[in-house]
């Protein structure tokens, strides 16, 4: 009779909490509506949480949504502190306590999620569940239509392998309900066996926390069902329910951040678990916090919803450039779709009609949107306007007379910008390069003789005021004019890469590369550039002999990368004085190698990508396999990022400690940097995405997104972001531009449309995390003294000198309504972060810092190595581009070396193929491990396989996180 007791006390129980204070009172109780749902119940907003992050918290077995702020749990306070929106969901519809299975209450959460998300305007959520909770959501992201506005899910106390206790209720005799009948082991062995595919599918990272100590504190069930369940375990720690080993998931899509010691009903306490779910989220949100979306779906609408004119064919941000206090955008048009047809058209092959996931291509690629927009962006009234559209006017498609019946874009894409001062009457104009069709299209039948219809060259344009547009001058005969004469290999489609550069007499000229579509190509220069025709040549060797990607000034020098699939020694850096004629040919100039193609690489990057000077260094970004060098004034160069190797320059090992792409094998190129406000950006494109609908999706889709990056110093980095800003299919920062109002990115989203962000941290002036009356204040203090340098974020206008018209610009770009100060933000982060490895059994890593004044306590986070032997198994099969299969043994075996050095297999798939050969260990994302008031923390259970990195973020006595320290490996190992 007393087990039949015990039993039905399980199922009546399960809400009792351990007694713990409330640590920071919410101004009101969350409260339910019944215009959206009487189940949901939404916290207060917190002061200047209009856009904040958003969790929704799911109650366990037999609970009810009040049990996440009933005293004595302070989880909603302090959720509300730390500037969260919330919503609460109760799983009975009509308010009773829940006891119902995995089925009822997954369907009752995802028709929940759809009113949250409308209810806060919000993309997506964060889910934190308690128990049987968190199974329920299990259940909810069996859907892909729930997970996919899901960032992370945390479980706390979750019996994600069943509990064990409701085994033994089964085996009293008791009515089980139906909640408690699902969490028995064998049932959540059948469910794992369905959620984990899915999990790994999905992509969502998941959280795990776990209740160790049934005692403490004492409650009714847990103090006799512990005991009991200790015996039948053989003593592994359990906390009345479960043991702690069935709280946890699968490695392959999860984190665990370790346990509390409390018993299964304590373990929802707000003051016990909220700091781990804190410091996660706000790392995880590092990106999206400093970065604010400010327009999204290729300008289909801005970042706060409204509708503009554009559309997900602006697949591209390809050209940004800041003119006359606005930015301009110029986009790429259905990049994918494109390159399909362009490869179709070049190899005669029929890649075009293969679906493409998530992407919208016609059916016949002569019917594609192609036309290329240029947009700006106002800081002051924070609005887009499209100001330019290519026109449809080359024709593409003939009647048996001749008669055009079918027309493209002029332009599909504007790929580089440049601000030129003219030299006859020094006015500021913005040059802009387009990029033909001709890929597509000039193998058609009404081009095939060039003596009777030529395809038209790519167009320049210019512009003083950012409205009206001028084409320069391509009159036929003329070089501007023939361009679109293929002379070389190499063939110009477009204009890629723009700079100005003054000769010794100070007269202003224009240099930019004509590329094919890859960007492949050659320089050319005008000190006249709007007269076009003959005042425009070629200034560089044929791109046969120096294919050149990206030029830029350094040292009053033209940088430029070469490489080519041609170029089996790798990429190579040269430079040219732009004065120096070229012996071979006077009419061109010299060009002399800086850092050299020597083959040092096991596979070459084909060229370099990016390039930006900081602190006096230049630093060059490479394709793939993606590294990161630094040349210094005198030509001699360090590596930053990539592969320990013996050079032509002598053995270079990285400073950063960081391997090819960043320790990530799906960086193919280090697309873009900038210097900003003290810190060099790095972007990247991320190729993951290419794995979509292939066997590999469900292993590396964590992957998907690009990454962004920064640094202080050149040598030390920070991670920003590895998702992409938030979406996972902004595959690319295609640019980063830096401008007084603060650093915009340009995301490629060649699936539902460009994105652009903005981080305006450079106007938080006195460092407190908003932008408010206090920095107007200091500017308006300043007033008419002159500015301290040409980048003084006070000067706004750049005028020169600080004014009040300053003020009323930076009362424009206010964080909160009125300007008003709203909750200061700002906690500076630890500096000098070191991890050191030490051997022993078990082994063990030191990790020690330097911290802030304001720093009450400090959060660690590792990321640990993957390597592919864990995740492709030798027997594996793995589709080839052209339909056949391969085993990753025969990869490991070298069966594709030749192919992929040949340059027949695409690039993107030999990073794969470099990586399983290489056995590649491609680290995770960041997970808290612990945390501590003290200035170390060791880690007593760092993976035995490669090296981790580290990073720690501060805490202060209010709850605010700092940023996270630049990453660092461990040394030593």
């Amino acid at each position: 009779m007393r087990r039949t007791k015990i039993g039905l006390i399980l199922v009546f129980a399960c809400v009792i909490f351990a007694s713990a204070p409330a640590s920071v009172p919410a101004q009101n109780a969350p409260v339910a509506s019944l215009f959206w749902a009487p189940n949901i119940f939404f916290g207060d907003i917190p002061p200047g949480g209009e856009r904040a992050p958003v969790i929704v918290f799911v109650h366990g077995i037999n609970g009810i949504a009040q049990d996440w702020w009933a005293p004595p749990n302070d989880m909603y306070a302090l959720a509300f502190a730390a500037g969260y929106r919330t919503a609460f969901v109760n799983l009975s519809a009509n308010g009773t306590r829940n006891n119902d299975g995995i089925i009822p209450n997954a369907t009752v959460l995802r028709k929940a999620l759809v009113s949250i998300l409308i209810k806060f305007n919000a993309p997506s959520v964060y889910i934190v569940a308690h128990s049987k909770g968190g199974v329920d959501v299990e259940g909810a992201m069996l859907d892909q239509s729930f997970s996919f506005y899901v960032k992370a899910v945390f479980t706390i106390a979750t019996p994600n392998f069943g509990a064990e206790v409701a085994d033994w209720a089964a085996s009293t005799g008791a009515p089980l309900s139906p909640a408690l009948e699902a969490l028995r082991i064998d049932r959540m062995a059948a469910f794992r066996s369905i959620a984990d595919p899915v999990a790994v599918v999905a992509g969502v990272p998941y959280y795990t926390i776990s209740a160790s100590n049934y005692a403490v504190p004492p409650h009714p069930l847990t103090t006799i069902t512990g005991p009991i369940l200790s015996q039948l375990t053989g003593g592994v720690p359990n906390d009345g329910v479960l043991t702690v080993p069935r709280s946890r998931l699968s490695a392959f899509y999860s984190f665990d951040l370790g346990d509390v010691p409390v018993s299964h009903f304590a373990a929802a306490t707000g003051n016990l678990v909220f700091p781990r779910i804190n410091a996660q989220i706000r790392t995880l949100e590092a990106g999206t916090v400093a970065f604010k979306k400010i327009a999204t779906g290729g300008f289909s609408s801005d970042g706060d919803g409204n509708a503009l004119p554009g559309d997900r064919q602006n697949s591209f941000p390809w050209s940004t450039q800041w003119f006359k206090g606005k930015l301009y955008v110029g986009t790429g048009r259905a990049f994918l779709c494109v390159v399909a047809a362009t490869n179709d058209a070049a190899t005669g092959s029929h890649t075009y009609a293969t679906p493409i996931p998530n992407v919208e291509c016609t059916p016949d690629p002569k019917d594609l949107p192609l036309a290329a927009e240029i947009w700006r962006y106002t800081p002051e009234t924070r609005s887009w306007e499209r100001v330019y559209q290519s026109p449809q006017d080359v024709p593409i498609e003939f009647d048996a007379a001749g008669t055009p019946t079918k027309f493209t874009a002029r332009d599909i894409a504007f790929r580089g910008m440049a601000v030129f001062t003219e030299n006859d009457t020094g006015v500021e104009r913005l040059y802009i390069g387009g990029i033909s069709a001709s890929s597509l299209y000039d193998t058609l039948p009404g081009y095939q003789d060039p003596a009777v219809r030529r395809f038209p060259a790519p167009r320049m344009l210019w512009t003083e005021d950012g409205t009206t547009w001028n084409a320069v001058p391509q009159t036929p005969g003329t070089f501007f004019g023939d361009l679109n004469v293929q002379t070389e290999k190499v063939n110009k489609r477009g204009f890629r890469s723009f700079l100005t550069l003054p000769d010794a007499n100070g007269v202003n000229r224009l240099f930019a590369t004509v590329s094919d579509l890859r960007g492949v190509g050659r320089v050319i220069e005008s000190s006249n550039p709007s007269a076009g025709d003959n005042a425009w040549r070629q200034v560089s060797p044929s791109a046969d002999d120096l294919p050149i990607f990206t030029i830029a000034t350094y040292r009053d020098q033209i940088y430029a990368t070469v490489g080519d699939d041609g170029f089996p020694n790798g990429y190579a850096i040269y430079k040219t004085d732009a004065a120096t004629p070229d012996a071979a040919d006077p009419s061109r100039y010299q060009f002399m190698p800086v850092v050299v193609g020597d083959g040092s690489q096991l596979m070459r990057a084909r060229t370099a990508i990016s390039m930006q000077e900081f602190h006096g260094d230049l630093y060059v970004g490479s394709d793939r396999p993606t590294e990161l060098i630094r040349i210094h004034p005198d030509d001699t160069w360090d590596l930053i990022v990539g592969a320990a190797r013996m050079t032509s320059s002598g053995f270079k090992v990285p400073l950063s400690g960081l391997n090819k792409g960043f320790n990530s094998m799906f960086n193919g190129h280090f697309y873009s940097m900038a210097a900003y406000n003290g810190d060099l950006y790095l972007g990247t494109w991320d190729w993951s995405q290419d794995l979509i609908g292939t066997p590999l999706d469900g292993i590396f889709n964590y992957q998907y997104g690009f990454d962004l990056f920064k640094t202080d110093d050149g040598v030390h980095w920070s991670v920003i972001d590895r998702r992409g800003l938030g979406d996972r299919l902004n595959s690319s920062v295609r640019n980063l531009e830096a401008t007084p109002f603060g650093l915009f990115v340009g995301a490629t989203n060649p699936y539902f449309g460009l994105q652009i962000f903005l981080n305006s941290t450079v106007l938080d002036l006195n460092r407190d995390g908003v932008i408010d009356n206090d920095d107007i204040y200091i500017v308006v203090s300043s007033q008419n003294q002159p500015a301290e340098s040409p980048s003084d974020p006070r000067d706004l206008d750049r005028d020169g000198v600080i004014t009040l018209h300053d003020a009323e610009l930076f009362a424009t770009q206010c964080t909160h309504p009125d300007c008003s100060h709203g909750a200061a933000s700002n906690v500076d982060p630890p500096t000098g972060l070191e991890a050191v490895f030490q051997n022993g059994t078990p082994p063990l890593v030191g990790v020690t810092w330097n911290g802030p004044s304001t720093a009450s306590r400090y959060h660690v986070f590792r990321s640990d190595p993957t390597s592919l032997v864990d995740l492709l198994p030798p027997t594996m099969t793995i589709p080839l581009p052209n339909g056949s299969t391969i085993t990753v043994q025969d990869i490991r075996n070298g069966a594709l070396d030749i192919p992929c050095q040949a340059g027949i297999i695409p690039a993107d798939f030999c990073a794969l193929v470099q990586a399983v050969r290489e056995n590649t260990t491609s680290t995770r994302g960041f997970h808290w491990i612990g945390s501590t008031s003290n200035l170390y923390f060791l880690d007593t259970s760092p993976p035995a396989s490669g090296d981790s990195l580290y990073y720690v973020v501060a805490e202060d006595a209010s709850g605010r996180i700092s940023e996270p320290t630049p990453a660092v490996s461990t040394v030593g190992r």
